[in-house]
């Protein structure tokens, strides 16, 4: 290790340049859903903490999740509603706050790079890290594995000594920092304890007073402020942690939604990726010699996850921040070897030739497969929704042959209508559809695939993909069964 934070160079900017306007484009240019969790369980209740509608899923009607992060995203939605953003507007400034924050793992890559293998690592591991994938896609999300990826980066990074040394300065600010840094993480995503006790551990080591002590207070700050926000929403101290534990412990809920065996992350990785999965690999090998303390880090976050029964794809995401870094560190100890023993190419000529590999790489993992359906994921039921959001003789949607969670809920829609879900039995002939017995004067606007059987009066106004959007002319007529068939109720398990 060379040294710690001396501020910003010309190539750290442009790298930070680079990756914000990839993840930028990437979100405005193909907008989309990974999870119905981005939406539903910290996007939608923001929105209806603001606008007083929304559709409520049944971890909220439990009381297992914490209004810290929605809170803050309220927040927002409120300073801009105020300032006199439209919608559009306000989803956008979400957007690009989360990818600046996001930015935090290429600054940290390229501080680890310089610190171990100087300019030429910090080149190499900040470029991965700017041009990676699942870096750039998840960047936006506003889920809570991503937010604590990138809180937990940070203190990664924080718990190495040179990173320390210069905001220390005889005192103990730089240790309360990262105990507020570990502290923030666990109440985001608690799962990644294990991880944060081992970045703990490396900082402190032995020393109780003047490392562990401040740590702990900052840790235990930021936990007491959110077991007293739970407190405040909820009804008890940190409900959206205990009780999440016992409902998914003892009662087996996230098994609802499906088990994998052991070495399903293995799978799901080495799929998404492709070829560039082994790149990556033999790179992390040769890399964790060199930067401990995030390799750690990651396979504690991949063991863990990989002993849960109840796996997704994005749970493993806090550990790709530290699996990229080490393996852009153990590409540019490779070089260096290289450069020792065979003189031949030029250095610069050898990082061009490394970063034009690396590139090339993580084009090809986002053009395979899991990516390309990944990056246009429920798009036509966002713009479906967005259109609608426009149409000022709306006065009640309905789903049909649709998943009420494949879609943007009110956040997207951003209309005070009812919306509707019913069943939809299959009609007879196997490539139609019907609505059922539904009261189509409920409501006069319907999202549905394009083969569904067509409701009286309704005309089809335009199709993206498999979805479309009917209309009929004139208003709604309230009926008994608003209440009864309304989203908002409906949710309801």
């Amino acid at each position: 290790m060379r040294r710690g934070w001396d501020g910003p160079d010309a190539a750290l900017v442009a790298l930070l340049g680079l990756a914000l306007a990839l993840r930028l484009a990437a979100a405005f240019a193909l907008p989309n859903i990974v999870h119905p969790d981005e939406i539903f369980q910290t996007l939608e209740p923001a929105h209806r903490l603001w606008t007083g509608w929304g559709l409520v899923t049944w971890e909220w009607r439990a009381g297992i999740r914490s209004w810290l992060f929605p809170g803050f995203l309220a927040g927002m939605m409120t300073g801009l509603g105020a300032l006199g953003a439209s919608w559009p507007v306000v989803l956008g400034a979400i957007v690009v706050v989360l990818a600046i924050v996001s930015l935090a793992v290429v600054a940290v890559g390229y501080r680890v790079g310089r610190e171990t293998f100087g300019p030429r690592g910090a080149l190499i591991v900040g470029w991965l890290c700017a041009v990676w994938p699942d870096l750039v896609y998840f960047a936006p999300k506003t889920l809570t594995e991503v937010v604590a990826a990138h809180t937990l980066i940070v203190a990664t990074w924080l718990a190495n000594a040179p990173a320390l040394a210069p905001v220390r300065g005889g005192q103990a600010r730089g240790y309360v920092g990262l105990g507020l840094l570990l502290g923030l993480t666990f109440c985001l995503r608690f799962h990644l304890a294990p991880a944060l006790l081992i970045v703990a551990i490396w900082a402190c080591r032995m020393d109780v007073r003047r490392r562990w002590l401040p740590v702990v207070a900052g840790g235990l700050a930021v936990l007491a402020v959110s077991g007293a926000l739970d407190w405040l929403t909820l009804g008890s101290p940190s409900q959206s942690i205990w009780k999440n534990i016992a409902i998914n412990l003892f009662e087996g809920r996230s098994q609802d939604f499906g088990v994998s065996h052991a070495g399903a992350y293995v799978v799901w990785m080495s799929t998404a990726w492709g070829p560039a999965a082994w790149l990556v690999l033999i790179a992390f090998v040769f890399g964790a010699r060199s930067a401990p303390l995030f390799a750690l880090v990651a396979g504690s976050i991949w063991l863990v996850h990989s002993a849960i029964p109840h796996k997704e794809v994005r749970f493993l995401f806090p550990a790709t921040p530290c699996i990229i870094i080490v393996a852009g560190v153990g590409c540019a100890r490779l070089l260096e070897w290289w450069g020792k023993t065979w003189p031949f190419p030029r250095s610069r000529a050898a990082t061009a030739g490394v970063l034009a590999v690396w590139t090339a790489a993580a084009a090809s993992a986002a053009t395979g497969p899991d990516y390309r359906g990944m990056w246009v994921g429920r798009a036509p039921e966002l713009a479906a929704e967005a259109a609608l959001r426009n149409a000022g003789d709306l006065c009640g949607v309905a789903l049909a042959g649709l998943n009420w969670f494949d879609t943007g809920g009110y956040t997207h829609l951003h209309r005070p209508v009812f919306l509707y879900l019913y069943d939809q039995p299959y009609d007879e002939r196997p490539d139609k559809r019907r609505l059922g017995d539904a009261e189509f004067s409920s409501f006069n606007y319907l999202i549905a695939p394009p083969d569904i059987a067509r409701p009286p009066g309704y005309a089809q106004l335009g199709c993206e993909g498999e979805v479309c959007v009917y209309r009929r002319p004139g208003g709604c007529t309230p009926s008994e069964r608003d209440e009864a068939n309304r989203a908002i109720e409906a949710l309801d398990p």
